[in-house]
């Protein structure tokens, strides 16, 4: 039954958002040893340390449901979704930048636009496969393929993410914060 799958799916993904926020706040205790030769404000970078993380947490818990237009071979959809939010944020950001000249609320709609994205494609999974998204049955009795599938499946997306930010890691550590913030705005235009 794919409503159980689904059940299973939310519950192995709210685990991997509970695993994220303890790792990312046990590495927290070695962000100070990556600044250590720069002169920054270590709270305000917790601070978006902290935001981000909570963001990435709140991808897993929101965006399971992603995994059915994808096994439907429909993931443009989520493509095409993700895309529009992004532009619009995208230009809220700089609208919030010019603005308010304030870097929290830029950061912050990091967690704004993972929710827009998430919850609609949600609403658009809940309105075509009707019933699909979840399942009043109790999860027993699933094979060992389907976890082993949906478990390959959550290590892909874990280390798409490390993958995609290494390098601003590496670029921080090597090169300063200040040469980081450069590469992202040159990255965002």
């Amino acid at each position: 039954n794919i409503g159980e799958i689904m059940k299973l799916a939310r519950k192995l993904y709210y685990m991997i958002a509970i695993m994220v926020l303890v790792l990312g706040g046990i590495i927290c205790a070695f962000l100070p040893l990556m600044f250590s030769k720069e002169k920054y404000d270590f709270t305000l970078i917790l601070v978006i340390y902290i935001i981000q993380l909570v963001n990435l947490s709140i991808s897993y818990m929101t965006g399971y449901k992603r995994l059915l237009l994808i096994a439907d071979q429909k993931e443009y959809i989520c493509l095409k979704w993700d895309s529009k939010i992004l532009v619009c944020v995208q230009i809220g950001r700089i609208i919030v930048l010019g603005i308010f000249k304030n870097y929290f609320i830029y950061v912050g709609l990091c967690i704004v636009q993972t929710l827009i994205q998430n919850i609609g494609i949600g609403y658009k999974c809940n309105k075509e496969y009707k019933g699909l998204c979840s399942s009043e049955k109790k999860v027993v009795n699933f094979t060992y393929n389907i976890k082993n599938d949906i478990g390959n499946f959550l290590c892909h997306r874990i280390s798409s993410v490390i993958y995609s930010a290494t390098d601003n890691v590496v670029i921080t550590a090597i090169l300063g914060l200040g040469t980081t913030g450069l590469y992202s705005n040159y990255y965002m235009v």
